[in-house]
């Protein structure tokens, strides 16, 4: 998609618009008690700051009558003040994996655009339509809050690799330590493999981009060992309300939970990965 003017107020305010599609996308229904929820969120991501509230303790995380210290506690520390703000409920416990869904759409589009130079509209809105960013953003998860975080060190980390602002590496730190708030190092290898990813639109002497180049390697691997070519390829359950519900098999959908699935489409977009690099699809010899 080519904007018609890089300068042109559509273009430079296009993640700012993909960012408040996706709160008019995900945040209508998270005050239900018919959502989708699970185990995670009704027992923990909900009761955690609850409990740690009646402590009246706001640094370390409860639940069950114990500290609560498998997992970081800025999800929770965000949950109790909203809570705080707006009372106890389904919508406070649920505004921010709504924010981290829509942020994570922004930055896939500023992504593109800082890697490509071209509209990345579409896309945010690829990351939008994901059925994982459908789901996992209207829950109190630690995902999305995770996937944001990490692209977004991932986005400025390329901007000071670009310009040589000092700036720029100062906000990927502090996007990298919020991430690892979220659920700890993990956020960390994330961003390293995502950072080494964003390589991949150079091109290989043949001409071939070098993401492709692994990619086709997979697929023939796959083929080879008759292994499903497919981002998740296990049933899984959820719940609407207090019924369980399932198996719900996310089979050729990407989960969308780290950037290293947001460059999947962002390369694609730019390339498509068969021979030729056309934009129409054709057999192969």
């Amino acid at each position: 998609m080519e904007p018609s003017s890089k300068t042109g107020l559509f273009y430079r305010h296009e993640a700012l618009l993909v960012f408040f599609m996706g709160l008019l996308l995900l945040l209508p229904g998270i005050w239900c008690e018919t959502g989708i929820t699970g185990q995670d969120e009704y027992w923990l991501s909900f009761r955690t700051p609850m409990e740690t509230m009646e402590r009246g303790d706001w640094v370390t995380p409860w639940v069950n009558g114990e500290p609560r210290l498998k997992k970081p506690p800025l999800l929770y520390w965000a949950i109790m003040l909203s809570y705080r703000l707006l009372g106890i409920g389904l919508f406070s416990a649920r505004i921010w994996g709504v924010l981290a869904g829509a942020g994570l759409a922004a930055c896939s589009t500023l992504l593109y655009r800082e890697l490509f130079r071209r509209s990345g509209l579409l896309a945010g809105l690829i990351t939008l339509a994901s059925i994982a960013v459908v789901i996992e953003g209207r829950r109190a998860m630690l995902d999305l809050p995770l996937a944001y975080f990490t692209a977004m060190a991932v986005f400025f980390a390329i901007r000071w690799g670009k310009t040589g602002n000092q700036g720029w590496i100062l906000l990927s730190g502090l996007s990298l330590g919020l991430s690892f708030l979220v659920k700890g190092p993990v956020g960390m290898v994330l961003f390293v493999v995502a950072s080494l990813s964003c390589q991949g639109h150079r091109r290989h002497p043949s001409g071939v981009p070098l993401l492709h180049l692994g990619g086709g390697l997979r697929s023939r691997l796959s083929l080879v060992t008759r292994t499903p070519c497919r981002p998740d390829t296990g049933p899984r359950t959820f719940q609407v309300g207090r019924r369980k519900r399932g198996p719900l098999a996310l089979h050729m959908v990407f989960r969308m939970r780290s950037p290293l699935h947001l460059h999947t489409v962002i390369y694609a977009l730019h390339d498509p990965p068969y021979p030729g690099g056309g934009r129409t699809l054709r057999p192969l010899a």
